[in-house]
């Protein structure tokens, strides 16, 4: 028995297909972010969306520029309005997508800390839909070093 929905395997395609063919440059620690920011440690961190900055570009979900430096969403689900939020709301992910809270968790880290390409995370996508489709092996831990 599937463990998401037909409109959320349609919604995880086109997330997945949006993180192969994007030309948005990937960033860090935010949605979207519109400038590059130098740090002190040079480790600067460019202007781009993250993974899930790029979902909420692929469906066109309304955002307010803030300060010129970053974008803010918001996002309507049958419980709650969100206005004018960096983050994307675990709520949004299980509709939208069928992904729990570690699923979010895990898609931060594998853009933020693990430096994960988008291709990568599509890859990382791909295997919880089809898992999910048809109850296959998926891994619950990807925090490796991709091949």
């Amino acid at each position: 028995m599937p463990t998401i929905t037909p409109q959320q395997d349609l919604n995880l395609q086109r997330w997945i297909a949006a993180l192969r063919t994007t030309t948005i440059p990937q960033t860090r620690g935010k949605l979207f972010r519109n400038k590059e920011i130098a740090r002190i440690d040079f480790n600067h961190i460019p202007a781009g969306a993250c993974c899930l900055g790029i979902a909420c570009e692929a469906f066109q979900i309304p955002y307010e520029n803030i300060n010129g430096d970053y974008r803010q969403y918001s996002f309507e689900a049958p419980d709650a309005i969100y206005e004018k939020t960096d983050e994307l709301p675990i709520t949004i992910l299980q509709q939208a997508f069928g992904l729990a809270p570690k699923d979010q968790q895990m898609l931060m880290s594998l853009n933020d800390d693990k430096k994960w390409t988008f291709a990568q995370i599509a890859d990382w996508l791909e295997q919880f839909r089809l898992a999910n489709l048809d109850q296959g092996p998926f891994p619950t831990n990807p925090l490796h070093d991709p091949e």
